[in-house]
């Protein structure tokens, strides 16, 4: 089986059954492609990422992207793309007094920029995130704030605007990663720019 991939984007087949076949699974990479040598079966192909997606217990972004059914003798080729919406579905539980690591592509160089957000600030970009995932990015202010409020219980300190909301975001910057959207008083995730690294040849057993 022959994998072509987006940038930063790890491609394993996970065994769908309790007894996996017996006999070893070579995993190849060359020029960006991910290549697998297995007996016939039912796998999972599970994408791993540390440039797009929301760290899960310490662990890089990951999803299953979907089944797939090998037989005997057969060359599979596929070729995967991030997909956003699995993306956007595993997130963290939100808790309050937490954390959020989250990491987007620099859109002027390609390489993932990691965030640490709070609870507020978290759900914010998920929201962007879901809007991001089914294809229509820009969501309005008012509707962000309305998110993020929810947890805010003094109507003092109530946020007025994503600049109150990430007045303590420094590094990287939050307008690295939020832009504002194509219609007035909207606001949107950057548009992610991949670029490839070169990769070596790396024979791998497992």
């Amino acid at each position: 089986m022959l994998f072509g991939k987006d940038p930063g984007m790890r491609i394993d087949l996970v065994y769908r059954h309790e007894l996996e076949p017996s006999g070893p699974m070579m995993k190849r990479f060359q020029r960006g492609a991910s290549t697998f040598d297995v007996l016939p079966g039912d796998y999972y192909i599970e994408v791993t990422t540390q440039l797009v997606g929301w760290a899960l217990n310490g662990q890089a972004a990951h999803y299953v992207d979907s089944k797939l059914k090998v037989k005997a003798g057969e060359t599979l080729e596929k070729t995967l793309q991030y997909n956003f919406q699995k993306l956007a579905e595993n997130h963290p539980i939100w808790k309050a007094d937490q954390k959020f690591h989250f990491q987007w592509p620099d859109p002027s160089q390609g390489v993932g920029m990691e965030f640490e957000f709070s609870l507020e600030q978290a759900q914010v970009v998920q929201n962007l995130l879901e809007a991001f995932a089914i294809g229509k990015p820009d969501v309005s202010e008012t509707s962000l704030l309305s998110v993020a409020n929810q947890s805010i219980k003094s109507p003092e300190s109530q946020l007025k605007s994503l600049e109150d909301l990430f007045l303590n975001q420094q590094s990287p910057d939050w307008k690295l990663l939020i832009i504002p959207g194509k219609s007035k008083k909207t606001w949107r995730l950057v548009d992610p720019q991949f670029k490839e690294k070169s990769q070596s040849q790396q024979p791998k057993a497992s």
